[in-house]
């Protein structure tokens, strides 16, 4: 869910660097003087925004599957599901000031490289524990089986 967010803030470069240069109210307030227009503003707030959204879908949808294929409750699958919703919907993130932390965007020097790097990182970490064999039979020898 994090690490789509973050691959997607690559979907419009230029403005990426505007914002991380000039702060976001700056650029958007001023998007004239950036060479810019309303609609690249725009494009770039909803593809960031849904981007979240479309990944947790994906990850739930990759966690139905699993929890069939292993016959194991997808009453866990649908409460995941729910939390990071609500992660997303209330913004839990940025209230505690956890993106940074979440998100460390200030490994590299270069902008994009940093995003791809943190993007990829992400996405293995939660490879990884979403396919981790312990965590799997964890779940296997639980008493919540279909």
């Amino acid at each position: 869910m994090i690490s789509a967010t973050t691959y997607s803030r690559l979907y419009n470069i230029k403005i990426l660097k505007l914002i991380y240069q000039n702060g976001f109210k700056n650029v958007v307030n001023d998007f004239d003087n950036y060479g810019i227009t309303p609609n690249d503003i725009a494009y770039f707030t909803i593809s960031t925004n849904i981007s979240s959204f479309i990944g947790l879908t994906i990850a739930f949808l990759f966690s139905i599957l699993l929890s069939l294929k292993k016959k194991w409750s997808i009453i866990n699958s649908f409460i995941v599901f729910l939390l990071g919703f609500l992660v997303l919907k209330l913004d839990i993130l940025d209230k505690l000031y956890l993106r940074k932390f979440v998100t460390p965007n200030h490994l590299l020097d270069n902008l994009v490289a940093n995003y791809l790097l943190c993007g990829t990182l992400l996405l293995f970490l939660g490879c990884t524990l979403f396919f981790s064999r312990y965590l799997n039979d964890k779940i296997s020898s639980s008493y919540f089986k279909t």
